[in-house]
């Protein structure tokens, strides 16, 4: 199976962790994209969790709004690639 997870908070981090490592088990494919936002980034780096940088947070409702785009593009991009299963 292959599975896309969308880190989007460092408490996602926390939550998915022990998912990604027991589905790698398994021998599923997992692909993982980050929002670079807190400390969301250092977290996957210590659990040595392979990712994919989308956007680093920012801050304004402008900035938002452009970044949402931005990543959503991106995301589209690796999901369209990677092919994840339904």
């Amino acid at each position: 199976m292959k599975i896309l997870i969308d880190i989007l908070h460092p408490a996602h981090v926390h939550v998915l962790k022990n998912f990604i490592w027991e589905m790698e088990k398994r021998g599923h494919e997992i692909r993982v994209t980050a929002r670079n936002k807190d400390v969301a980034t250092n977290l996957l780096d210590a659990y040595n969790i392979e990712y994919t940088t989308l956007s680093e947070a920012k801050k304004g409702l402008l900035n938002l709004g452009m970044e949402l785009i931005s990543r959503d593009l991106k995301l589209l991009n690796i999901a369209r690639k990677f092919n994840p299963d339904n």
